[in-house]
């Protein structure tokens, strides 16, 4: 992609909520280079009929990572977790059954019918497919944990990769003793965090980097040993923003009583409430060279992306751990090159898919490993090739029959398209897209969503406490351990590990009132909405583009404004 500005070559409404979006010659020139080829046959791909908003929508709605279910394995017979509640008509296997030598994918194989609709014969073939149970890959004591890897002594972890003695984090890598924290990067012991690199003993903190040894910091870069600062860089002993000796620094810190649960409550409050008297830069971004969005690094060329690091030419990319490149429409993946329309998937050259993994040439296909030139498959992970609906074809049959199902497509206007939500294996509110994109059951109902209705059962507690009745962490005994804590804004019960009650009496913290992903809802409602406003710097007033819409309270800065008043 150049970096020269795009030019609009069309102005198109979306036909789902009717919003006005264009397509540039950038997006034309992309189109036409990840257009497949099958025996010398171009396929062309049509311009999207969907908005980038609801093309993100869509894609989130396919990706259950954090609703977790009790169910039976179909095969064995055992109680197994599982993101397929046990409502679901899939039959579902645990991940070391499915993708065994026990069960082979090609058993399922089906010839295409040109006399139904792809969506429908697609639907089937999900359907008589077993499902795989989590998504999960080289862990070790990992317990209700879901899309994370190479990962040990982890609970009620997702999307984390090379991370020890973790709990109910999100989109954390190569970090150790993170708990109750989201977007962490090569951290140690860090305690209700967002958005934090390569820190140590980071308490209570959002949008920081090289911290140490500090609490409540907003936007600060290099600091230690620092308590309830904003835009600070490269400072030490200071407490909202005002600078100390070591000695009155320990003398003025002693005088908080951290372990109270009221206390830590009211210092986040007066910190949110600072960060307003100063300038927020307009995006967050790190060595990134023309490209725009928010919670970026190291990324070239790439344009509405957010929460991604190391892309190179791609646009409206979502949540991507690394390397990707000349790629559009991606959400919740990791490295890639030329691919359009997907979730959860890494490789080459792949359209239109939902997990898909080391893959090459991929079509249409979910929950698929290591295979090559695959239309339309699910299931398969032994390194397949030419097939279709799970059925083995030559090369020579495989491109004679994939055209024909992609003229038969266009004709019911499924070709290009991402997978219809009709055919979703989970329920709207269990997904990813709920976070970014709430809507009630009505609203998802009326917008072709599935809903899931299923309750889960809740446990018969006995002995529970109240969550305002909980001891200081001071008087805490083992015997917490054993008693049910309930939530104090949802009324169900949860309880604590050891490894957590290990953490609060290390660091003196208060225990938890609320629950584990009531606590993920309200990290979540720090970050701000993944869409781009215009606004202008409240400095210079130069025109800029920001996560921050219009109206907000916040002071917004453009980069070099806020260079100036933050670097000096």
């Amino acid at each position: 992609m150049s970096s020269e500005p795009p030019k609009v070559i069309e102005t198109r409404a979306c036909k789902k909520c009717q919003a006005s979006f264009v397509i540039t010659d950038v997006d034309q020139q992309f189109y036409h280079t990840i257009a497949p080829v099958f025996a010398w046959k171009k396929m062309q791909i049509p311009f999207p009929t969907l908005c980038p908003d609801c093309r993100h929508q869509r894609r989130r709605s396919r990706r259950n990572e954090r609703t977790l279910y009790h169910r039976t394995c179909d095969f064995s017979g055992k109680s197994i977790i599982s993101i397929f509640s046990p409502d679901k008509p899939y039959k579902v296997y645990e991940q070391n059954i499915r993708r065994s030598d026990q069960r082979n994918p090609l058993d399922y194989g089906r010839d295409y019918d040109f006399s139904k609709t792809f969506t429908e014969q697609y639907n089937q073939l999900l359907l008589d497919v077993p499902r795989i149970s989590l998504t999960i890959m080289n862990n070790e004591h990992c317990d209700y944990v879901n899309q994370i890897r190479y990962c040990k002594d982890c609970y009620l972890c997702f999307d984390n990769g090379f991370n020890e003695y973790c709990l109910y984090d999100g989109q954390t890598y190569h970090s150790k003793y993170v708990v109750d924290s989201f977007r962490v990067e090569k951290s140690e012991n860090l305690y209700d965090c967002c958005n934090v690199k390569e820190s140590y003993k980071l308490f209570y903190s959002q949008n920081c980097a090289n911290c140490n040894s500090s609490y409540f910091l907003k936007d600060c870069t290099n600091c230690t040993s620092c308590f309830g600062c904003v835009n600070l860089v490269g400072k030490e002993y200071h407490i909202f923003n005002q600078p100390y000796t070591k000695e009155e620094y320990e003398k003025k810190l002693a005088a908080y009583d951290l372990t109270d649960y009221a206390t830590v409550q009211g210092l986040k409050i007066q910190v949110a409430e600072l960060a307003l008297k100063y300038p927020h830069k307009y995006v967050i971004t790190t060595n990134c060279e023309n490209s725009d969005g928010d919670y970026l690094s190291n990324c070239k060329n790439s344009h509405n992306a957010f929460s991604v690091n190391n892309s190179e030419d791609t646009n409206y990319v979502y949540d991507i751990d690394d390397d990707c490149k000349t790629c559009m429409d991606i959400s919740c993946g990791a490295e890639g090159k030329l691919m359009y329309e997907w979730t959860s998937v890494s490789g080459y050259r792949l359209l239109f898919n939902r997990f898909v993994g080391r893959a090459e040439n991929i079509f249409y296909c979910d929950g698929c490993l290591n295979g090559r030139d695959c239309f339309a498959c699910t299931g398969l992970h032994s390194n397949e090739q030419y097939c279709v609906f799970n059925k083995q074809y030559t090369k020579e049959q495989y491109e004679e029959l994939v055209p024909r199902i992609i003229e038969h497509m266009t004709q019911n206007g499924e070709w290009w398209e991402f997978f219809s939500s009709s055919i979703a294996t989970t329920g709207y509110n269990e997904t990813v897209a709920y976070e970014v994109f709430p809507l009630t059951k009505e609203e998802a109902l009326k917008q072709w969503f599935k809903r899931c209705d299923y309750e889960k059962p809740l446990p018969q507690v006995s002995n529970a406490i109240q969550a305002q009745d909980l001891p200081n962490i001071k008087d805490v005994t083992d015997d917490i351990l054993q008693q049910p804590i309930i939530c104090e804004v949802t009324g169900k019960p949860f309880k604590l590990v050891w490894l957590e009650l290990d953490f609060y009496r290390k660091y003196h913290l208060p225990l938890p009132r609320i629950c584990p992903e009531q606590r993920h809802k309200e990290r979540m409602l720090l970050r701000n909405p993944r869409k781009l406003r215009e606004r202008t710097c409240a400095k210079c007033s130069a025109p800029i583009k920001t996560t921050y819409a219009p109206g907000r309270k916040e002071i917004v800065y453009c980069e070099a404004c806020y260079n100036r008043e933050v670097y000096g």
